[in-house]
């Protein structure tokens, strides 16, 4: 599991940062490793994911890294253009990804097109109105480290379960612990 953050964060929270590669590897029995990186672009931060690639399962990134993004011309023929940021980029470590039109967005995807690893982000990207990011960050991981050893998680009966709305008719509550 690759964990991968920027330098001014790593600074601020490394104890934090430390401490949730613990808890991950306490949990799920994953190796950890942790790269600092800083002003890298999307294809380097996939190159760097693409190293580790015979010895990984997923990566996470903490704070605002690498958004790779991708363009259709004509979406379905009837809505038309549309670019999205596109994570796909960072999980599927042996497909080809080509701009054929130049403009710096990706606009094909060849090869072998399935993800090889699963990516998480812990981004505070449109929320500086309720606080720093560094201090939002550390609120989410120490968050994350209590929900671990402080509830009723450890217990071998109990799951966390979201269930959409429209779907809640098929589980009664007293069927899920």
């Amino acid at each position: 599991y690759l964990i991968i953050t920027t330098q001014t964060l790593f600074d601020s929270l490394q104890n934090e940062i430390k401490n949730y590669a613990e808890d991950v590897h306490t949990i799920h029995g994953y190796g950890i490793y942790i790269e600092v990186v800083d002003n890298m672009t999307p294809e380097q931060i996939r190159n760097l994911i693409i190293g580790y690639k015979t010895n990984l399962c997923g990566a996470m990134f903490i704070g605002d890294l690498g958004e790779s993004y991708f363009e259709i011309e004509d979406d379905y023929n009837k809505y038309g253009y549309r670019k999205w940021p596109c994570d796909l980029f960072f999980t599927d470590l042996d497909g080809i990804w080509t701009d054929e039109d130049e403009n710096g967005v990706y606009d094909k995807h060849t090869g072998n097109v399935a993800p090889e690893i699963f990516l998480g982000r812990l981004s505070t990207a449109g929320l500086s109105s309720l606080g720093s990011g560094v201090e939002l960050i550390r609120r989410q991981l120490e968050k994350s480290h209590q929900y671990w050893w402080n509830s009723s998680f450890l217990s071998a009966d109990t799951i966390l379960n979201y269930i959409d709305e429209d779907w809640n008719y098929m589980f009664l509550s007293n069927e899920i612990r």
